[in-house]
């Protein structure tokens, strides 16, 4: 339980929760490779290490790694990551 609340208890626990949903989306993608088609074989081991780091270290840049991962497959997913 938690003692006492301030802001930086609030924040922990919202960036633990963000990086829990980031590690199902990423260890999803990475299981059934598909993202509007099916994602490469790179794209799919990049994104279960990626995802696993997370799950094991819980560190901020990684996170903001796996963040931007996914930003980059919404935007260029077609042109970098899914196969043809």
């Amino acid at each position: 339980t938690v003692e006492t609340w301030n802001a930086l208890t609030v924040l922990t626990i919202v960036f633990d929760l963000l990086a829990v949903f980031l590690v199902m989306y990423l260890l999803a993608l990475a299981i059934i490779g598909w993202s509007n088609g099916p994602l490469r074989i790179w794209t799919r081991i990049v994104f279960g290490i990626v995802g696993f780091i997370i799950m094991a270290t819980l560190n901020y840049i990684i996170v903001i790694f796996g963040i931007l991962l996914i930003l980059a497959l919404k935007f260029y997913g077609k042109k970098l990551f899914v196969r043809e």
